[in-house]
């Protein structure tokens, strides 16, 4: 692994650094901060997948993380924030296909590493539980999930029909 405060990879000299670096110490991962990078600059290094964060407001972007296509990586991005009075919340973005597995490794890492977060996201996790016609893997993954942390009850129940009163 590789980290760098880069203060901007916006020339093509360091760019050619890097992919010279990865090239010859066979760096699986390579980490950024201060990227300098704009969503339309376009960022490759050869024989890698990219996952970035860009500030669009101002100068000064934030993070590249470069994993070897050879290294299966998912597709996840995190965030600390602060709100009220200094209480702090993780919010983890997770895009799960549905050709793969829901990574319950990275669940087990967030809920063991983080007191207080939130999981947002496509995690493709149809389950009965939560009235889906049928249970597919991923549903059943985070059903486990989430009874161990005691979240979900995994009884059914049923549901009851409200009427509502409509203005006349």
């Amino acid at each position: 692994m590789l980290h760098l405060n880069i203060q901007s990879i916006e020339s093509e000299t360091k760019i050619f650094q890097l992919t010279h670096l990865s090239n010859i110490y066979k760096i699986d991962i390579i980490s950024l901060n201060e990227t300098f990078l704009k969503p339309n600059k376009q960022l490759v290094i050869p024989g890698y997948n990219t996952f970035r964060s860009d500030r669009i407001d101002r100068r000064g972007g934030v993070a590249v993380i470069f994993v070897r296509s050879n290294i299966f990586a998912k597709d996840a991005v995190g965030l600390e924030i602060t709100v009220g009075q200094n209480k702090q919340i993780s919010v983890f973005s997770i895009y799960s296909s549905q050709s793969t597995k829901l990574n319950d490794k990275l669940l087990d890492h967030i809920s063991s590493k983080y007191k207080d977060f939130v999981i947002i996201g496509d995690l493709n996790a149809k389950n009965k539980i939560w009235y889906c016609k049928n249970d597919i893997s991923n549903g059943m993954i985070l059903e486990n999930y989430l009874s161990k942390l005691r979240i979900l009850k995994t009884r059914k129940f049923q549901s009851k029909q409200i009427e509502t009163l409509e203005p006349t």
